[in-house]
């Protein structure tokens, strides 16, 4: 007897294939294989956050000694044939300053590669007596304190080399914005379920109150948690990012500054330390000095960095780039006055991530965003092996 597959039928078997089935799939999967490593970035994304909370900067806290005294103080501890780099500014009132050299460079060298500061010798001084302790030396082990754990643990997943870990970091963060998307086409509520979609309740089945969990908290928190996991894929891939979306020339430089050159006047003395901030001031009003990072060579720029009164910590500073030779400004560099929208945005992937700069209500969802990971693998793995338990009892009897 010949078998006659009616229209009902046909339908039936091409249901049984879908884009949310699919993504469904890659989404339990892709859950429960890197279930590990989410909650553990999760989770030590959160423990740092403790050491940062949100405050906002204090004027306060910058030295009433002019810095040139502060930098003489450091000089007199520093090693002998060391290069002055930086200035820092105390972070907080009646905190130290610091005070940074370098090794010499050779005529002709270039910038070291590395974040800046990488390598530095630090002074750090008390403004109010001048008094310096002894610098640290170059390569100094640093102890594997709980805190460096943490944060290890969260940028490289403790894995050997840091380029490498970051990687697999950056690679977890694209995992996580899939989840974040995926889970919100598989949450879309029908109508007549929309209210159902954003609660849950306990006293259900295991399986439904695990579900309902999984999706009210995941639609509550997707905001954030998908800004979070973005801002994260952005910090391990910034260079990757930045060419693909055409940031401007601030942004690509944050982290690697490009040589500017200035040209040296015979006959004429640089502009001292204190005259430079003096004059980078007018570039920035209501600024205080955060930092300053002394020419390298005779032919490259001071370049002074100021915060704002108000500003929480983490806030992008405002960048001062100055010719001391012709004693003038050559660029100012300020996220609040200058940039795009789109390098606002850019420059700000740091403080979304790491809940910095915007108050304490950014900073508690940042923070509780740490647990999610946790909460949606218990939530989630529960209801899959709750639903192959009964589909195997099922099939056992």
């Amino acid at each position: 007897m010949t078998e006659i597959t009616t229209g009902t039928q046909l339908r039936s078997k091409g249901a049984s294939f879908s884009i949310k089935k699919l993504l469904a799939t890659i989404h339990l999967w892709m859950g429960i294989i890197f279930s590990i490593p989410f909650v553990l970035l999760g989770l030590s994304g959160s423990v740092q956050m403790i050491d940062h909370l949100p405050e906002r900067f204090d004027p306060a806290s910058a030295p009433q000694r002019p810095i040139v005294e502060i930098i003489q103080a450091a000089q007199a501890v520093a090693p002998e044939g060391v290069r002055l780099a930086g200035y820092d500014a105390p972070g907080k009132p009646g905190g130290a300053a610091t005070v940074r050299f370098a090794a010499p460079r050779a005529e002709g060298e270039g910038a070291r590669p590395g974040p800046p500061g990488a390598g530095q010798i630090r002074v750090s001084v008390a403004p109010d007596s001048l008094t310096a302790e002894q610098a640290q030396a170059p390569g100094r082990p640093q102890g594997m304190s709980f805190d460096r754990m943490m944060h290890d643990l969260h940028g490289r997943l403790l894995l050997p080399g840091s380029l490498y870990g970051r990687q697999v970091v950056g690679w977890l963060g694209v995992f996580m914005t899939f989840l974040g998307i995926s889970g919100m086409v598989m949450w879309w509520p029908r109508k007549s379920q929309i209210k159902q979609a954003f609660t849950f309740k306990f006293g259900k089945s295991a399986i439904k109150t695990n579900r309902d969990m999984h999706g009210a908290v995941g639609i509550w928190a997707w905001l954030v948690f998908v800004l979070v996991s973005v801002s994260g894929v952005y910090i391990c891939f910034p260079t990757s990012i930045n060419a693909m979306v055409d940031a401007g020339q601030v942004v690509r430089e944050a982290r690697n500054p490009r040589p500017i050159n200035v040209t040296p006047v015979d006959g004429q003395e640089a502009m001292a330390v204190d005259e430079a901030v003096s004059l980078a001031l007018d570039a920035v009003p209501g600024g205080v000095v955060r930092s300053v990072n002394f020419p390298p060579r005779p032919d490259q720029p001071y370049r002074i960095q100021f915060s704002r009164a108000g500003d929480y910590n983490g806030v992008p500073q405002a960048t001062v780039i100055l010719d001391q030779w012709k004693q003038s400004v050559i660029e100012l560099r300020d996220p609040q006055s200058n940039y795009s929208t789109k390098d606002k945005w850019l420059v700000w992937q740091r403080q979304f991530h790491a809940g910095n700069g915007l108050g304490w209500i950014w900073w508690t969802l940042v923070f509780l965003s740490g647990f999610l990971p946790l909460l949606f693998v218990v939530t989630g793995i529960s209801m899959w092996w709750l639903k192959r338990r009964n589909r195997l009892r099922v099939q056992a009897q």
